[in-house]
């Protein structure tokens, strides 16, 4: 479960990552609350570079089934699947664990490489959910705010 205002854990974690800054974000430097949370909560200012496991859309589908050598049978499937999709950006990881299960090797590799960039709080809070995709998780002032509050 990603971060939860009503875990002690969490709520110390937040606090201690604000006063340690173990990631040298520059917290601060942060001329404001806001400041602050754009440092936690955008990719792009995660100086680890950390990545996590993206949603799974169609297009990322489309994208790995691409010159791979699938069986007939499981392009059938496949078929059937694009088929089903509203839209070629629809997210469509409630399904992964059944591609997977097709067991292309080629196909399932290229399936755990679609990845996106992690924000510090998401490096932090984030956790797989059902569909083994990892969590998106956005920090509020009323989150660091109760974390502050903390003796």
């Amino acid at each position: 479960m990603a971060f939860d205002i009503n875990n002690q854990a969490d709520l110390t974690a937040l606090k201690n990552e604000e006063i340690d800054d173990s990631a040298g974000l520059g917290y601060a430097a942060a001329v404001n609350d806001d400041a602050l949370l754009e440092l936690m909560n955008l990719a792009v200012n995660n100086p680890g570079g950390e990545t996590g496991i993206a949603p799974l859309t169609g297009r990322s589908l489309w994208q790995a089934t691409i010159n791979e050598s699938i069986n007939a049978a499981d392009t059938k499937s496949l078929d059937w699947f694009f088929s089903m999709i509203a839209g070629i950006d629809e997210d469509v990881s409630d399904s992964r664990a059944d591609i997977i299960a097709l067991n292309d090797i080629g196909l399932n590799s290229k399936l755990d490489a679609i990845t996106r960039l992690l924000s510090r709080s998401e490096v932090l809070f984030s956790n797989l959910d059902s569909n083994g995709v990892n969590e998106f998780v956005v920090l509020s002032r009323i989150d660091l705010e109760t974390a502050r509050a903390q003796g």
